[in-house]
This record gives C-alpha cells, sequence and structure tokens, in this order.
C-alpha cells in the first residue's frame, strides 16, 4: 500500500516559562478500510518539567494537513488522550549525554482514526512548545 502520510513532528525550543518536552515520536500504522493507529510518544523532564505545564498535555492535539496544498483540514483534526507515565531508565543514544540527575517519564498517546483514502496523502502534525535545554544537550564528543 502506498504511503498516504508524511509526518510532521515541530517543537519550539525557545519558550520562557513552560520547559518540559525533551523529545518525541510521531507514527502511524495503517490499519484497513481507511483506519489507521496513531501513536505519539512524548519524553518530558520529570525533574525540571512544571508540574503545570506536564499537567496541560493531558490531551494532544493532531492536525491534519493536505499533503498537495499544506492547507489544514480542520474536519479531519482529533486530540487523543494520554496514559499514565512510563519512567525511561536506558537510552540506546550513543549521541545524546544525559545529565547526571537526568528524569525522563514517556507519554503515550494512541487512537485509531478513520482517514478518507486521499491520492495526495495527508501530513499529521503535533506542535507544543517548550523544549527543555537542561536535558537535550549534545555531548560533541559523541556526535556522529
Amino acid at each position: 500500500m502506498k504511503q498516504l502520510f508524511s509526518i510532521l513532528f515541530f517543537c519550539i525550543s525557545i519558550c520562557t516559562y513552560a520547559t518540559h518536552i525533551v523529545g518525541g515520536e510521531l507514527n502511524y500504522y495503517p490499519l484497513n478500510n481507511n483506519k489507521y493507529r496513531i501513536t505519539l510518544k512524548l519524553y518530558i523532564d520529570c525533574y525540571n518539567g512544571q508540574a503545570g505545564a506536564i499537567a496541560q498535555d493531558l490531551y494532544a492535539n493532531i492536525s491534519v494537513y493536505g499533503k498537495d496544498s499544506n492547507q489544514l483540514l480542520p474536519n479531519l483534526c482529533f486530540a487523543v488522550k494520554r496514559g499514565a507515565p512510563v519512567r525511561v531508565s536506558k537510552t540506546n543514544y550513543n549521541c545524546i549525554l544525559l545529565a547526571p540527575n537526568a528524569c525522563v517519564d514517556a507519554y503515550y498517546y494512541d487512537t485509531v482514526v478513520s482517514l478518507p483514502y486521499r491520492t495526495q496523502g495527508y501530513i499529521l502534525s503535533f506542535q507544543r512548545c517548550c523544549q527543555d535545554r537542561k536535558s537535550t544537550r549534545l555531548n560533541s564528543s559523541h556526535a556522529n
């Protein structure tokens, strides 16, 4: 089956107040009859992230755009409620050096949506400020 989506994950890294997101992944999996499982995983700084900012992320708003026009398709957008956090105890990324006292929780947002067949395809997008600069520093000696 031809891929119908392009995934766009964009997180604004400059924010004055809330600094809680350290990364994320947005994926889709085709099922059948124009149904797709959409999974968003957000990584949250559980030491430096503000509790109020983390609480605001109970729902993730996923926007859907036409791939051909880059125009928002508001009737296809949806909100997904998150599950309980899972503490990340180990990473497998050689190029990232976590601070010694880093604490990261993964929040999972998972849903099945029905999107009408579209030859031009879709772009799925999740946007949210604020990336935590304390937990995402790259160690240049480990960068590939």
